[in-house]
C-alpha cells in the first residue's frame, strides 16, 4: 500500500468525502460551469498537459495520486487546504478554479487572514 492509500480509500477518494460532507459536491454537480472544463486559465488544448475535457477537480485528484512519496500527516494538509480552496471557488466566488484570477487569489489570502 503505497501512502496515498489509506483504510479510508485512495487520495482522490478522500477529497471527494470531504467536499461531500461539506455539501460542496451536491453544488459542483449541479454547477457545470464550476467543472473548469475551459477554464479562461488553461493552456491551449495542444499545450495542455491535462487530457482534453478533464474537470478542475479531475485534475488535482489525479495529482494528488501521483503524490506517493508523502507523509499521512501532509496529505490530510493537502487535502485540508483543497477542499477550503475549492469550496471557497465555488461558494464564495462562484468560480471554477481555473477561472480564478490573482484578484481572486488575493481575496482569497484575505479571506484566509480573517475567514
Amino acid at each position: 500500500m503505497d501512502r496515498t492509500d489509506t483504510p479510508s480509500g485512495t487520495a482522490a477518494e478522500q477529497l471527494r468525502k470531504l467536499l461531500k460532507d461539506h455539501g460542496a459536491l451536491d453544488l459542483y454537480g449541479s454547477r457545470p460551469d464550476l467543472h473548469g472544463r475551459k477554464g479562461a486559465l488553461r493552456a491551449p488544448a495542444k499545450l495542455c498537459l491535462l487530457r482534453s475535457g478533464i474537470t478542475d477537480l479531475e485534475a488535482i485528484e489525479h495529482w494528488l495520486n501521483l503524490k506517493t512519496k508523502i507523509s499521512p500527516a501532509t496529505l490530510r494538509a493537502y487535502l485540508r487546504e483543497i477542499d477550503r480552496l475549492l469550496r471557497w471557488c465555488w461558494i464564495a466566488r462562484g468560480k471554477a478554479l481555473s477561472d480564478l484570477t490573482v484578484d481572486d487569489f488575493g481575496a482569497y489570502n484575505r479571506f484566509m487572514k480573517e475567514p
